[in-house]
């Protein structure tokens, strides 16, 4: 199955319970958040929904290497095998165009429940 998926982080409210608290915290944004992830169909419609996950639930290693895909970084393209380099990075540029699909999907659910 061919699907695109997209995360997005939404602040939560902060607990007394000290390990729920630490699990929830990002140091990133400052705040207690919680990860929602969403795979959408060609057609537009959610054909997986992972919901109020604590961390991260976007892997790409282990069981999801070559499962979950996504663009190349410009550090990872840099280690890359130089005969290898062109292969991959256009192949990374479609992953970042077919990654519009999500986009617009979230701002759908955004836009709809702010």
């Amino acid at each position: 199955m061919i699907g695109f998926m997209d995360g997005v982080s939404l602040t939560s409210e902060c607990t007394s319970e000290p390990v729920v608290q630490s699990s929830m915290y990002s140091g990133y944004h400052s705040d207690t958040m919680v990860n929602n992830l969403f795979a959408y169909g060609p057609d537009g419609r959610v054909i997986f929904c992972a919901i109020n996950y604590p961390r991260s639930c976007l892997p790409r290693s282990g069981d999801a290497l070559d499962v979950l895909v996504g663009p190349i970084s410009h550090a990872q393209a840099y280690q890359l095998a130089p005969n290898l380099r062109p292969y991959l990075i256009h192949l990374s540029n479609i992953y970042v165009s077919f990654q519009q699909a999500s986009e617009w999907g979230m701002r759908g659910l955004q836009g709809t429940f702010p």
